[in-house]
């Protein structure tokens, strides 16, 4: 604009004026047009550059509209309506063109995205380890089962280790039966440490009613699991109890679901089925219902 506003004055000295013309202030003008003309043009190479060829191009396009405006401003040439109209929308579209409406809609979008997916964090895992671990015997006489050692690991430590690997840092360990000897993994893991005095009289639901505050996005786990890959997640989409299908004779605890996954019964042996092995994923609606 500054350019063809100098350019336009000196046009206007020249032709009104002709050979009376001061030679010393129209080398000044020639010098403020080459400055403005230079500064114009690295402005434009600059948002090149910056903001891209098609949206630096969209605002170099105005400069139509700023030769009518100065055409008024400086000969007093009267612009007609259509001239005007036409003028305005150059400059409007050229600004339109070269907002960046598509990175503020990436920036909506992924902000939006990000929101969705936090809902699915893992917030933090319950470890339940209060049990006397009865089918352990004689073992579990003299060591509880979470602190047997396979393929040279703690299970309970291999798996806090786990969980710890995909970033979930907060675990609670519900203690009861021989609670002093886990007392050692709260300094060594940074774990929690509640305590279950009515573990031998009481099962699982009793151990999960004393962390209910601390259910959320949770993964429940079981001491005496071995797994020898890290099945845990930084995030999961909905909850899910873990199972593995078997095909023979099993006295366990066998899960039935509906067409949509949903598990709408379970007994107590079967012929074969899926039984509950394994983790389970409370997410923030079921801990909430719980």
């Amino acid at each position: 604009m500054i350019t063809y506003g100098t350019l336009m004055t000196l046009y206007f000295i020249f032709f009104h004026y002709g050979e009376s013309i001061d030679f010393n202030s129209s080398l000044a003008y020639i010098g403020m047009a080459a400055i403005f003309g230079s500064t114009s043009y690295y402005c434009y190479y600059r948002a090149l550059a910056t903001i891209g060829v098609s949206r630096a191009m969209a605002l170099n396009i105005s400069y139509t509209a700023f030769s009518a405006i100065f055409s008024y401003l400086l000969f007093g040439i009267e612009l007609t309506i259509s001239q005007m109209l036409i003028g305005f929308c150059i400059v409007v579209s050229g600004l339109i063109s070269a907002y960046d409406f598509e990175s503020e809609f990436n920036e909506y979008v992924n902000h939006k995205q990000y929101d969705y997916i936090e809902q699915h964090k893992v917030t933090n895992a319950i470890i339940l380890a209060a049990g006397k671990s009865k089918r352990f015997k004689p073992i579990s006489d003299y060591c509880p089962k979470g602190l047997s050692i396979v393929k040279g690991e703690v299970l309970v430590e291999r798996q806090i280790k786990q969980l710890q690997a995909v970033g979930i840092t907060d675990i609670t360990l519900v203690v009861g039966y021989k609670k002093e000897m886990f007392f050692y993994l709260e300094d060594k893991y940074n774990v929690k440490i509640v305590v279950n005095e009515q573990y031998d009289t009481q099962d699982n639901i009793s151990s999960l009613r004393l962390v209910l505050d601390r259910l959320d996005n949770t993964y429940i786990c079981s001491v005496d699991n071995y797994y020898p890959e890290n099945l845990f997640n930084a995030y999961e989409y909905r909850g899910f109890y873990s199972t593995i299908y078997v095909e023979s004779n099993t006295d366990e605890w066998v899960v039935t679901t509906d067409e949509y996954g949903y598990i709408n019964d379970v007994t107590i042996g079967a012929p074969s089925g899926h039984i509950m092995l394994g983790f389970v994923y409370f997410d923030r609606q079921f801990s909430e219902n719980f």
